[in-house]
């Protein structure tokens, strides 16, 4: 036995009071907890026999007996664990974890101020929290059963009047699962409604719930549907209830407010078929838009960087008949000074034209045309971005996997960004937009409106 073990057993023959510590414990899933309670102590002593066993302290209070052990080396042996729990002996367990560096007095000062670890083996009050609980779950289950009888005795007084039943909704949840791509959707099979009823009677009443039978009768057909109003959370025999439908008002997870859900209902195959065909559709249709969108979109990338990869050997086959165009729209004159003209600084505004790809020209060259056509019509006056597409595309016949591209496209299968790199409106709009900004342009709808003429901004920059 060390020192430790010895002070601690002698610690508790000191005390004229203690404080019984609390026990939390879980109780069919609710977590319990007895009170902190200081108690008065008549005696103690050390080494008491108990049965065949010896406990380290036994202490005689003014609520009762209670043993314990002091843990230092090793821990309670089993055996005599089950000797207390068997007998129903209040018995705790402390448990002091020997260190070199904690003195006998810091462990003094710990156990006054209720810090060392302890163990329950038995204490009489965890019964007593317990049933006490028992006693309170009694009187709120009959609180509530109180509760919904009322609102139950209600709605059945206005149902009987009425003879209108609500029809609660039903829902599946349909999944599909290709190429590693899953869908679910949550849809509605019968949608909720309010159903006449040509026939209501209240069939059955205990303490557990409300039964009434409505029917329907269309010609020489019959339809039975069971109206339960339940008052508990227990569980239905649906065979005390062989043929028809079935509705059940119920309180789901003990909440307070009801809800209707079906037990039963007639067949619904041929909708839920229905329904499953169109969501299949629909996921084989997301799925090709997700894959058309990704083919589209490395297409588009990959013909627009090789378009600016060619970016040199393009000025090289079109700066001399860019140079023509400009003499012959008299914005360039060569001098003997300047011999060849500058690009404008209105289209150096863009380091790159990846959006002109299907032109397969000098960028510079392809938006000179774009200002040229523009300019024909009157300024205030507009022209379709269309025909102004059609246009360029007779003076640069496009790239062929333009047109196939662009024969397969839709606005769902391309993304944001590369829709300037396809769509016709959008490549338009992309190549003046430094026009637009600057209030040189405007556009409605697909009109452009020319607010100035472009080439004389041109004309400008280039020498």
């Amino acid at each position: 036995m060390t020192q430790l073990h010895l002070a601690m057993q002698h610690y508790f023959l000191s005390l004229a009071e203690i404080v019984i510590p609390p026990e939390e414990f879980e109780y069919h899933g609710v977590v319990l907890k007895t009170p902190p309670v200081k108690v008065s102590v008549l005696s103690s002593r050390l080494e008491q026999r108990i049965g065949k066993f010896i406990s380290d302290v036994y202490i005689n209070t003014n609520i009762g007996d209670f043993y314990i052990e002091i843990c230092v080396t090793h821990k309670c042996e089993q055996e005599k664990i089950d000797f207390y729990k068997n007998s129903k002996i209040n018995s705790i367990e402390l448990t002091f974890e020997y260190s070199d560096d904690i003195d006998i007095i810091e462990w003094l000062e710990r156990i006054k101020e209720n810090k060392i670890p302890y163990e329950w083996f038995y204490y009489n009050e965890k019964e007593k929290v317990i049933s006490h609980y028992e006693q309170e779950l009694i009187k709120e289950n009959n609180e509530r059963r109180t509760k919904r009888t009322k609102s139950a005795e209600v709605a059945i007084r206005k149902l009987l009047k009425e003879k209108t039943i609500f029809l609660p909704s039903i829902k599946h949840e349909f999944t599909y699962t290709e190429s590693n791509e899953h869908f679910s959707e949550i849809v509605s099979l019968y949608n909720k409604k309010n159903r006449p009823l040509d026939k209501i009677e209240l069939i059955q009443q205990n303490l557990e719930s409300f039964v009434l039978k409505g029917e329907i009768i269309r010609n020489d057909d019959k339809y039975v549907i069971w109206i339960i109003y339940s008052l508990s959370d227990n569980k239905l025999n649906l065979s005390d209830y062989p043929q028809g439908s079935i509705i059940i008002r119920s309180y789901p997870n003990h909440q307070n407010k009801p809800e209707w859900q079906w037990l039963r209902h007639p067949s619904l195959e041929k909708e839920k078929s229905r329904l499953y065909s169109i969501f299949i559709n629909s996921c084989k249709e997301k799925i090709h838009t997700k894959s058309q969108t990704i083919f589209i979109s490395n297409q588009l990338k990959h013909l627009s960087y090789n378009y600016l990869d060619a970016n040199k050997e393009f000025y090289n086959q079109d700066y001399r008949k860019w140079c023509q165009w400009l003499i012959k729209n008299n914005i360039f004159r060569p001098t003997d000074t300047q011999k060849w003209p500058k690009i404008p600084a209105i289209l150096k505004e863009r380091i790159e034209y990846p959006f002109l790809w299907m032109f397969q020209r000098w960028s510079i060259l392809v938006m000179s045309t774009i200002i040229e056509i523009v300019d024909q019509v009157s300024t205030g006056k507009g022209i379709s971005m269309y025909y102004l597409f059609d246009r360029l595309l007779k003076t640069f016949p496009p790239h062929e996997r333009f047109i196939e591209l662009e024969g397969i496209a839709e606005y769902k299968t391309v993304q944001a960004p590369h829709r300037c790199l396809i769509f016709r409106e959008h490549i338009i709009q992309e190549a003046l937009k430094p026009f637009l900004e600057k209030n040189m342009i405007s556009i409605k709808y697909d009109l452009i409106i020319k607010n100035i003429p472009l080439k004389q901004v041109l004309k400008q920059n280039t020498v």
